[in-house]
């Protein structure tokens, strides 16, 4: 079906542009990115509407998205990988931890790792976007730890336990997402950007 999608594309936009080898190979790239955004949003959201979870859902694709706009993280090399993933992350995590109890002792320790996850880890290139930069991972650093801070201090005033514990979990899965084993599990290289720099670039 991807093929399918990807080569009618293709042949449409060449039949009126005349594109180089390197524009189509960027052209391609960004289909396939379209594509995958499409079908997998298309599964989740289905998913979501089967189980009875898309506020849920949606609430916490949201929180988690404000976390990984700075701290960024791992992405799913096969697009199997990212179906499967994306089905546990934004699916089953969400089912399990609104139907849990969350005591003041674990909501603390849940925080402090976090925390010290950003300050440590974050933000977490991938080797397609390498954050080379210096001053813009201090940025990305100091905005991933501010966020986690938001998150920490709305988790301790709000009295919506589904939206405290949605907050915690998107905390929990980017501390997850940004931590070096991850990268090891997926066969992913971390740190992408000393590559980079070691190369001069």
């Amino acid at each position: 079906m991807k093929e399918v999608f990807l080569n009618k594309s293709m042949d449409l936009l060449s039949s009126k542009y005349n594109y180089d080898s390197l524009t189509k190979d960027k052209i391609l790239y960004g289909l396939e990115i379209i594509y995958i955004f499409i079908t997998k949003l298309s599964v989740i959201l289905i998913s979501a509407l089967i189980f009875g979870l898309f506020k849920e859902m949606l609430i916490f694709t949201l929180l988690l998205n404000g976390l990984r706009t700075f701290a960024y993280g791992v992405h799913a090399k096969k697009s199997w990988h990212c179906y499967i993933s994306s089905l546990v992350v934004f699916i089953l995590m969400p089912y399990i931890f609104i139907n849990i109890n969350i005591n003041l002792i674990q909501k603390i320790i849940i925080s402090i790792l976090s925390l010290i996850s950003m300050y440590v880890y974050a933000p977490a290139d991938t080797e397609k976007r390498p954050i080379v930069n210096m001053n813009q991972r201090k940025k990305l650093k100091l905005y991933s730890f501010l966020v986690c801070t938001i998150y920490i201090i709305l988790s301790f005033i709000i009295k919506n336990e589904m939206i405290i514990n949605l907050i915690l979990l998107s905390m929990i899965t980017e501390s997850f997402i940004i931590n070096p084993f991850i990268y090891k599990i997926f066969n992913l290289p971390y740190n992408n950007y000393k590559e980079y720099l070691k190369n001069g670039v």
